[in-house]
């Protein structure tokens, strides 16, 4: 759920895009917290909603300019010189990141992953 929503949020809020509204956002995004078991959203949902954002995200990214892309970002988060292009360069690291968490909780608890 991490992945949609802050992906939603820097590819979209914070370049100035229209977000995709889905009720599940908080828990997953800064400062949240995972719901109880019984209350969490579906895997199936999730990933509709990724592939959503996703697309959206794509297609807005596409249509910046170079103007739009040196605008200051929208929101509290800043990143480099705080513009839509620095934004942008910053979602591209986010995911990666994360994978790479995903990789060393594996080998810590003997997973094997490539």
């Amino acid at each position: 759920g991490h992945l949609p929503t802050t992906q939603n949020y820097l590819l979209l809020r914070a370049t100035h895009g229209e977000i995709v509204r889905f009720a599940w956002a908080r828990p997953f995004g800064l400062g949240g917290s995972m719901p109880p078991e019984g209350e969490r959203i579906s895997i199936g949902e999730i990933l509709k909603t990724m592939t959503e954002v996703h697309e959206k995200s794509m297609a807005h990214i596409r249509s910046l300019t170079d103007e739009q892309l040196a605008q200051p970002c929208h929101g509290d988060l800043k990143f480099g010189d705080g513009s839509v292009k620095s934004i942008i360069m910053h979602a591209i690291r986010h995911e990666g990141t994360h994978a790479g968490h995903l990789g060393w909780l594996c080998k810590l608890h003997g997973i094997k992953n490539i």
